[in-house]
């Protein structure tokens, strides 16, 4: 998609996650299991985002796929926030982030926003069918909903 060209991204392990260069296709895989690849990942989480957007929320970081969409095609104002500080030192030295990013180190479920987006996207889910995960959408949708004018909990 070229979200991610352009870089110098290297194929990394760190104790968290690794980062896998295969060709043209990034990925990513966390500890726990989750993975995903850039390669696919644009098409299938964006496609609902048809809306005019200005300021958006971004809850997780990962290769940072989603907020550079949204940075160059909808020329969006993007604050990421994430927990893992090996995760974003590690994408920040890549060096390929678009200058309408920003990223907080906070955890979404604590982070109080200082300002108000037009989007809220929490794309902290790989495993959407776990129990816990219905609990945590609804309480994250409750907690940003007077700071967003829409809360969204991508489905892949």
């Amino acid at each position: 998609m070229g979200y991610l060209s352009g870089s110098n991204i290297t194929t990394t392990s760190r104790p968290t996650f690794d980062i896998n260069v295969s060709g043209s296709n990034t990925s990513i895989t966390f500890s726990n299991g989750d993975s995903y690849s850039d390669k696919n990942y644009i098409s299938s989480m964006c496609q609902d985002y048809t809306g005019s957007y200005s300021e958006v929320l971004i809850a997780g970081l990962g290769l940072g796929v989603i907020a550079q969409w949204f940075a160059v095609e909808k020329n969006c104002n993007v604050t990421i926030i994430e927990n893992n500080s090996d995760l974003i030192s590690t994408i920040e030295g890549f060096g390929y982030l678009h200058n309408n990013i920003s990223i907080i180190e906070a955890d979404i479920f604590t982070y109080n926003p200082s300002g108000y987006y037009d989007l809220g996207v929490m794309d902290i889910w790989y495993d959407c069918y776990n129990s816990t995960y219905y609990q945590e959408t609804g309480s994250l949708k409750t907690r940003y909903s007077t700071s967003c004018n829409l809360v969204s909990i991508p489905y892949m």
